[in-house]
This record gives C-alpha cells, sequence and structure tokens, in this order.
C-alpha cells in the first residue's frame, strides 16, 4: 500500500515535471518577441574611463512590456560587440514583432546602422527609438531615420505598451500620447500630443539582477570606487526629474523638471527582490537629486545600514548640511559625488549653477571631517561658450583647493534640448550638419571648432592637461596610498592610475594652441 501511495506521488510529480513544463513551454513559445537595444558607443570614447552600468531604462521598458505577456530580449551592445551577422540570425530565428533602442546622442548613427538591417530582413518588424535625443529632436530624428517607425517622446513604460497593444490591435497609433511617427500610407510625419508625467514612480516596476548577464558588466566601475570586480552592486534610482535649470543639463528632456520620488516601501522591496536573487553588498544611487529629499535619504540609509550594505550617491551643492553628512556616513555611505562645473563665479552664474564659490568649499570640508570615504568633483571645462583662459585658471585652483578623491573633467557637449545647445546654433558654432558621434562627453574630438574665446584643440588640451598634473600630483598619491583600507581598495585605485596614465600620455598634441 505504502509502495503504491510512494509510485502514484512519484508519477505525480513527473507528469506535473514534465507535462505541465512542457505546455508552459508552448505557452512561452507562442508569446510575440521583443528586443530591445543599448546601441554601440563610437571607439573614440576611451573605455577605461566609462562607468559600465546596467541599462536601467531598458530595464524598466522591459518590466514594462513584461505585463503585456510577451519575451523580451535584451541586446546591450555596450558590453557585448555587435556582430552584423549574429544579430540577422537573431532576427530570424525570434521573428521580433517590435525592437525598441534607447540611445545617446552619439549613438544615433550606430541607430542607423542596425534599423537598416532590421528593415531589410524583418520589413513588418516595428521599431521605435526613445531617449533625450530622439525626444528633443522627434522629427528631425525621424527624417535622419528612415528605418525607425517610432519616436517615444519623454518617459516611455506607458507608451511602450501601448505601442505594443495598438501593433497587435486597430493599429490606431494616433490615439496615442507622447509619440512621433511616419504615416504607413503616405510617409507624412506626424507629432501626437505630449504625455503627462508619471506622478507615482512606484506603479514603474524595477529592474532585477536577472535580466541582465552580470559578468559583462565586469570591465570597469560601475561609480568610481567601485566595481564588478570586488564587489556585487546594484544600481538604483528613486526619483526622476530635477527642479534646476542647468544650461548643459539634458535631464529635463525625459524626465521633466517636476522632481518625483519613490515611496522607501517600494524602494525596498526592489532591493529585497534583488538581494534574493544575488547577494548585494554595495548599492550606487544614480539620481542627480538625491539629496533634495532629506527624510529619504535618512530613511534609507538607516536601512541599508541594517543589512550591513554601503552605498554611494550624488548630491547637488546646498542640498546637505553637515548634520546630513554625517548621518549618511554612520549609515555606510561610501561616497558622495558633487557636480560643481567651474572654479569661477562668472562662470557659475551664466551656466545658472545656483551655487558659490565659498559654498563648495565649505560642503567638502564637512564632508571630510564625517569621514567620507571618497568624495569625487564633477568639472567641466567650456560650460559656457564665453568661458575663458582665466576662468580655466581658477578652475585649475580650485581643483587643487579641494584636493577631491576623484576628479571628473570634462569639456562641454552642447546635447540637443539643452540650452547651450541654442546658444551654439544661433550664435553659428554648430555645423548646420550635425556628426552626432561627436557628441559626448568624453570624447578625444568635439563637436564644434570653438567657443567665443578659446578653440576645441585648447580645451581638449587643458582638460587632458589638468588630469595629469591632479592624478600624478605628490600630493594625491600619497593621500590616497595613505587612506586605503582593504586590499580591494588598493587593487581599484591601481587600476584607475594605470588607466590615467595610458589615456593621457598624449596630453601634449595641442601644445601649440595652449601657448597662445
Amino acid at each position: 500500500m505504502i509502495i503504491c501511495f510512494f509510485s502514484s506521488a512519484i508519477i505525480c510529480e513527473i507528469y506535473k515535471y514534465y507535462f505541465l513544463k512542457q505546455d508552459n513551454m508552448a505557452t512561452d513559445a507562442n508569446k510575440k518577441e521583443i528586443i530591445l537595444i543599448q546601441p554601440p558607443i563610437p571607439k573614440s570614447i576611451r573605455k577605461d574611463y566609462i562607468s559600465v552600468q546596467f541599462p536601467l531604462g531598458l530595464g524598466y521598458i522591459a518590466k514594462s512590456l513584461s505585463l503585456c505577456e510577451v519575451n523580451v530580449t535584451i541586446n546591450d551592445f555596450v558590453v557585448e560587440q555587435y556582430n552584423t551577422n549574429r544579430f540577422i540570425e537573431q532576427l530570424k530565428r525570434i521573428k521580433p514583432v517590435l525592437i525598441g533602442f534607447t540611445a545617446l546622442t552619439c549613438s544615433i548613427p550606430f541607430v542607423h546602422l542596425i534599423s537598416k538591417h532590421i528593415k531589410r530582413h524583418n520589413p513588418q518588424t516595428i521599431t521605435v527609438l526613445g531617449g533625450a535625443h530622439a525626444s528633443a529632436l522627434p522629427l528631425e530624428t525621424l527624417r535622419e531615420l528612415p528605418c525607425i517607425d517610432f519616436i517615444v517622446v519623454g518617459e516611455g513604460e506607458i507608451i511602450i505598451k501601448e505601442l505594443y497593444q495598438e501593433s497587435v490591435g486597430s493599429q490606431n497609433y494616433h490615439k496615442v500620447k507622447g509619440i512621433a511617427f511616419r504615416e504607413k500610407d503616405t510617409g507624412a510625419l506626424f507629432m501626437a500630443p505630449g504625455r503627462e508625467l508619471i506622478e507615482n514612480l512606484d506603479n514603474i516596476n524595477f529592474h532585477t539582477f536577472g535580466l541582465f548577464d552580470v559578468e559583462k558588466y565586469c570591465r570597469a566601475h560601475v561609480s568610481r570606487g567601485f566595481s564588478r570586480k570586488e564587489l556585487s552592486i546594484m544600481e538604483l534610482l528613486t526619483s526622476r526629474g530635477c527642479p534646476e535649470s542647468c544650461i548643459f543639463c539634458a535631464g529635463h528632456i525625459s524626465y521633466g523638471r517636476t522632481l518625483r520620488f519613490r515611496s522607501i516601501e517600494n524602494i525596498i522591496s526592489a532591493i529585497e527582490k534583488n538581494n534574493g536573487v544575488k547577494k548585494i553588498e554595495h548599492i550606487s544611487i544614480e539620481d542627480d537629486t538625491f539629496t533634495f529629499n532629506r527624510k529619504l535619504v535618512l530613511e534609507l540609509g538607516n536601512y541599508l545600514k541594517s543589512k550591513n550594505i554601503t552605498w554611494n550617491c550624488n548630491a547637488r551643492i546646498g542640498t546637505i548640511d553637515e548634520d546630513l553628512a554625517t548621518t549618511m556616513s554612520q549609515n555606510n555611505c561610501r561616497k558622495i559625488s558633487f557636480g560643481i562645473e567651474s572654479g569661477s563665479e562668472r562662470i557659475l552664474r551664466l551656466i545658472k549653477k545656483n551655487i558659490t564659490i565659498p559654498q563648495i568649499i565649505n560642503t567638502f570640508k564637512f564632508v571630510r571631517r564625517v569621514k567620507i570615504r571618497y568624495v569625487e568633483g564633477n568639472f567641466m571645462l567650456g560650460s559656457h561658450p564665453d568661458e575663458k583662459l582665466e576662468d580655466i585658471k581658477m578652475t585649475e585652483k580650485l581643483i587643487f583647493k579641494l584636493q577631491p578623491d576623484f576628479l571628473t573633467l570634462t569639456v562641454m557637449c552642447p546635447f540637443p534640448g539643452t540650452e547651450v545647445y541654442e546658444i551654439m546654433n544661433n550664435a553659428s558654432l554648430l555645423a548646420k550638419r550635425k556628426n552626432w558621434l561627436n557628441f559626448n562627453l568624453v570624447t578625444s574630438k568635439l563637436p564644434y571648432k570653438r567657443l567665443y574665446n578659446l578653440s576645441a584643440d585648447e580645451l581638449l588640451y587643458w582638460r587632458n592637461w589638468l588630469l595629469k598634473k591632479y592624478y600624478t600630483s605628490p600630493a594625491y598619491i600619497f593621500r590616497q596610498i595613505f587612506r586605503v583600507r582593504n586590499i580591494k581598495e588598493l587593487k581599484y585605485l591601481l587600476r584607475l592610475a594605470k588607466s590615467v596614465v595610458k589615456n593621457n600620455g598624449a596630453a601634449s598634441l595641442c601644445k601649440k594652441a595652449a601657448r597662445k
């Protein structure tokens, strides 16, 4: 009797495992396929300098589409080599009904290339492009990219679901807000009314580790000081929107100027789910505006400390005081990154940064006092077209006064949709026909030949010269050596030093221009 009972139970389990699994596989096989793509970035961007992070935007879109019961594949060609033949094989194998891109300005030419392959081999596949560039120039982008069917303007999670539903339904795309598209019959371009911002961010599902091949994201740091080679790291966005008006920033194009935050319960739930998949040791909070919400900083910090998780974040000068910095340090915050841009009060006013040099100096002093492990300073040369050599010298002076643990020094890029883009366009400083490959912050070639007072060669020279001077200065080297806490930090700093020397060895490229 007992033997019969166990035999029946075993047979039952075999049936459930084999036959029900086959049913589920059949169901999955019948689902429509969607591919989401992050295109490659130009080779001119020096790879050792960029952060390697999960494409969070595509993660949110994938989670949103999962509610439509489709199979979603993410191709991140920033971390994996794009191969045309392999991609065409993928198209033929899974026959996607929709392919969505998110693209930086410098990746627009790659969208053009890949979308041509899509239409050549799968002409019925719907192609969609989103991101700040496409949102800033929707009709122009459609004209430039004849193989892109739809542009998503702004936040894409709701729009992409509606586009998919219309593509398998009535195909009445005119009723979808927040898109631009090419009429199928006439080829005429159509711009729909704008889409309202998503008020409750808790309604947007967080990404999970399962969406990405973590091993592919170990090439470089996630945020300076923290690499997946040493730590299990989760990236986190707790908010959208920024109320500030910096003339060079393109963040408002996709997310607006209304600041919206997720609830602490929603954030903790996402962390717990990911922690169940892969033990999290460190969280990189990627919000530009995290310290605007003091209550959230304290609540999330308390939670992370209770879980023995370290973290880093960005903070705006003026939104953090010594009391808050002290509590952040006590709650396992290991790094704060500040956007400073310039050491010139004149330039800070022109770029509408809304901070002062005394504020910057005071903030760095008290953040160091409370023993935050790393303090990062982000600076930008040429952040306003009227920048002069004396302004750059003021920036150099401030950099060496602040002595940041990590110095990020870029040259201004006038991204479409920003105020500085309009200033430079109106002043005929930008070519009528833009080479989008050069529109990025770490390029070796700028998208303009000069500003009012300085040439592009001069700006690039001063960037390279300042970076090399700072990172090879004895004061910086000895300070970092004496502050190393463990072997992981030492390994990371040695790799950083190697990349700085490698990438700035040719800093004398524009010596002649710099002598002017």
